[in-house]
């Protein structure tokens, strides 16, 4: 069963330092417990305005509670809620020195492929070197999650290797 419980806000941008790190929170006298500690922080308006976070404690010290400003956690809480393509590959890039020393073309190379994966089902293989992904050059892992991330479930796109020395193409269906 989940809770409720109410409170005042004492001060919206109240400098904390908590683990190190200093940080700048709503106060509030708002009951922050283990249970509820991640839990909005709500106005009498019904809007979320924070992000409940930490309670202060201490000798003579009771009911002050910290939660993170909104506006500073909305466009990270986006970025969750986006459903962002997972290819289900480990990679790094093949520099130009790199590319040099292994006689390998620049690009993104994949270091390992996840069971089940889309890279999986598409026969992509550790070792393998990305060149292309939709038609477009690829010589870093920048630039391979700058396409990846234009896509969306349902589509189909063309990838293009090298396997041995072999150039190989498939499609990777997004799923």
């Amino acid at each position: 069963m989940g809770s409720v419980t109410t409170g005042i806000v004492s001060a919206v941008s109240r400098d904390v330092e908590i683990d190190g790190k200093k940080m700048n929170l709503i106060q509030t006298d708002t009951a922050i417990n283990p249970g509820n500690s991640g839990g909005p922080l709500i106005n009498a308006r019904g809007e979320v305005i924070g992000i409940n976070t930490a309670k202060l404690s201490g000798n003579g010290i009771e009911g002050i509670g910290f939660s993170i400003p909104i506006n500073d956690v909305s466009s990270k809480l986006e970025n969750l809620v986006k459903q962002k393509i997972t290819l289900g590959i480990t990679v790094q890039n093949v520099t130009k020195e790199m590319a040099e020393k292994y006689n390998v073309p620049v690009g993104v190379y994949i270091t390992n492929v996840a069971n089940f994966s889309i890279a999986q089902k598409g026969g992509l293989q550790p070792g393998d070197v990305i060149i292309k992904f939709d038609g477009k050059k690829v010589e870093t892992v920048e630039e391979l999650n700058k396409i990846k991330d234009s896509h969306k479930d349902g589509d189909t796109i063309p990838i293009e290797f090298v396997r041995n020395g072999q150039n190989m193409t498939a499609n990777l269906k997004i799923e």
